[in-house]
């Protein structure tokens, strides 16, 4: 009698997570076995980095322990962070260790590439990760009279920076925003941009559309296009950093080391091979909710791989729902289907508005409630 197939997913961020919810019921048949690799024991819950370095959140707010993840039950648990894949074995090495596969969901995300901005690691901050978030919530307890927030589109967190920008705009500082997309949350439908641009220009938020730092010094940042901003305090969100692991991944593999895929996120070159979230050579944005729906397309697509679901792979087609927190009265709701560089939007929407800010907080609690 064939051993069952087994179905590794990479990654425990919101995309690795929901593919292991999307195969955890085949695992609880014993239909495949199923594994999970995760660097980290915990779920981190990446839209409220924001609300961690501005003193809002604890930490204990937005991490939860993977154990706790109901479909996680289903599958074997491997803390350590992927070293390496052999598309041609089926094998993904992860602590030394070296992990058999027949159909392998790459989910690891992404992570900046800091010394991308000359300056940025010896005078700069982030909020990319709970460390970075900590770090800049110490800076900000000292005081900042300017502060600059630079966004980056294809950065997971660009939506987050936006957040950031606005709520230390309430407080003392005066803030900069530089964004690399052409007006703030030009990657939004259009009410969704006004109801923002109209928010930055009530806070007095300075905003410099279709630019990038291109260096971090002590008092300011320089932006590629030669113009000298005066700041005490930097906050900048780079590109992402060639992953590591995408040298075994050949010509299956973008110039960025993200994993080629077609529609349906099955690997362009490598059988048994599907990418989600960040991970994936997709159009940008990949918000968390974005990051979901591929991660669900993967799981369920795995299963058809496997031989375990009956069908096609299906195609991805993505929304993209946000809800931003710009202060205790005030916030944003934006959807767009499909997202960006999937074709014509069919339905855009948004506004802007003071019940929206307290609803954010309503959202993560219930959100980590119903998946934890």
């Amino acid at each position: 009698m064939p051993l069952p197939p087994r179905i590794v997913v990479a990654g425990a961020g919101f995309a690795g997570l929901r593919a292991v919810d999307a195969v955890a019921g085949a695992a609880a048949r014993g239909q495949c076995h199923l594994t999970l690799i995760s660097d980290l024991d915990r779920f981190v819950y990446r839209p409220g980095l924001p609300g961690l370095a501005l003193g809002r959140l604890r930490t204990a707010d937005i991490t939860r322990d993977l154990k706790r993840f109901r479909a996680v039950r289903a599958a074997r648990l491997h803390v350590a962070p992927v070293t390496g894949i052999d598309p041609e074995s089926h094998t993904v090495t992860a602590g030394g260790r070296h992990i058999p596969y027949d159909v392998l969901i790459v989910a690891t995300g992404v992570v900046p590439d800091r010394s991308a901005v000359p300056g940025l690691q010896q005078y700069g901050h982030g909020v990319w990760d709970i460390p970075e978030a900590l770090a800049l919530r110490e800076r900000l307890a000292q005081g900042a009279r300017r502060v600059v927030v630079a966004a980056d589109h294809t950065s997971p967190c660009v939506f987050g920076t936006y957040e950031l920008a606005m709520m230390l705009a309430r407080g003392a500082p005066r803030v900069t925003l530089v964004t690399t997309e052409y007006g703030p949350g030009g990657l939004i439908g259009p009410h969704a941009r006004r109801a923002l641009e109209t928010l930055a220009a009530r806070l007095g938020v300075e905003v410099h559309p279709g630019r990038r730092v291109a260096e971090v010094g002590r008092r300011g940042v320089l932006l590629d296009d030669g113009t000298a901003v005066d700041a005490d305090l930097a906050v900048v969100s780079p590109p992402p950093a060639v992953p590591a692991l995408a040298a075994g991944l050949g010509q299956g593999a973008a110039r960025t080391g993200l994993v080629l895929t077609r529609a349906s996120l099955a690997s362009v070159r490598w059988s048994g091979l599907f990418a989600a979230g960040a991970a994936a050579a997709a159009p940008p944005p990949v918000t968390a909710h974005v990051a979901e729906q591929m991660g669900l397309l993967a799981g369920r697509n795995a299963l058809v791989a496997a031989g375990i679901r009956r069908g096609e792979l299906q195609d991805l087609e993505p929304s993209i729902a946000s809800l931003l927190h710009f202060g205790r009265w005030y916030g944003l709701l934006h959807y767009l289907r499909p997202a960006g560089g999937y074709g014509p939007p069919r339905f855009r929407g948004g506004i802007g508005g003071w019940p929206l800010g307290a609803l954010k907080d309503l959202f993560r609690r219930a959100y980590l409630a119903v998946r934890f």
